[in-house]
């Protein structure tokens, strides 16, 4: 199921963006699997290794390159372990977004703390690229990149154009 997933989400990221956009970018895209684990059902391995697999090998045969990675909540420790298995395993992942709010709706930001966001037991060599750091503040979700690898993973998303000012 994980191979089929994976496959079908390679395809239509690339219908969406297009082989230009998506070739545009040196290193390649970022995906991520959305886990949102308990109350929902957390990451296995074998179905992250198998959509890793189809994303991957998906992208290589249409001439671009998807970077497979996962958002879950960072006390999800189910999903971690797992994901760490899969990686020991030979899957490739990219990076990790972490979703750990501390309290729900609106509330100062802080700074990235890679020790408040990185969950137990998740080794040093996943990286945590982005910090899901508020939820649900005015229906909306706030994210913060962490600044050790925060230009490596802006060349690694499709960012809207920049809005241009309307001449009067």
């Amino acid at each position: 199921m994980g191979k089929t997933d994976g496959t079908t989400n390679a395809k239509a990221i690339i219908d969406a963006f297009g082989k230009p956009t998506i070739t545009g970018l040196p290193n390649g895209l970022l995906v991520f699997l959305d886990v949102e684990g308990p109350p929902h059902a957390s990451l296995s391995a074998n179905y992250y290794k198998g959509w890793a697999s189809g994303i991957v090998q998906t992208a290589t045969a249409q001439g671009v390159t998807l970077l497979p990675g996962v958002y879950g909540a960072e006390g999800d420790s189910s999903t971690w372990s797992e994901l760490v298995h899969a990686v020991g395993s030979g899957s490739s992942c990219a990076g990790r977004w972490i979703a750990r709010p501390g309290t729900m709706g609106c509330h100062p930001l802080h700074p990235f703390d890679e020790h408040h966001v990185r969950p137990p037991g998740l080794p040093a060599s996943i990286k945590v690229l982005i910090w899901q750091c508020v939820q649900e503040c005015h229906n909306l979700d706030f994210n913060m990149m962490n600044p050790a690898f925060e230009t490596g993973t802006l060349a690694k998303l499709v960012l809207p154009d920049a809005v241009q000012p309307a001449h009067t």
